[in-house]
């Protein structure tokens, strides 16, 4: 399970994604599929980077690539540091 991680008037809101998929495991791109209906859409339009909790464990991910894909966007995230092959096997 992949959670984004928020900011908020709380300290922080882990949101629950529901699409994604591992793109490429050598280097390590996961896929985010969000539409633009939801309401995590509008941050990651113009974000550079996420965190996303995985496995209980938070991860920073800087998103080079988003494309448009019928109704929905690709958002590929990229691990910014951390140890890929603990990220798949959560994952799992």
């Amino acid at each position: 399970m992949i959670s984004i991680v928020l900011p908020s008037d709380h300290g922080k809101e882990k949101v629950k994604l529901d699409h994604y998929f591992v793109a490429s495991d050598e280097p390590l791109f996961i896929g985010l599929i969000l539409s633009p209906s939801d309401r995590l859409w509008p941050s990651m339009k113009n974000a550079d980077s996420v965190i996303l909790e995985i496995g209980r464990i938070s991860y920073s991910f800087r998103i080079p690539y988003k494309i448009e894909v019928g109704r929905n966007s690709i958002f590929f995230v990229s691990p910014e540091s951390g140890d890929p092959e603990r990220i798949l096997e959560a994952l799992k």
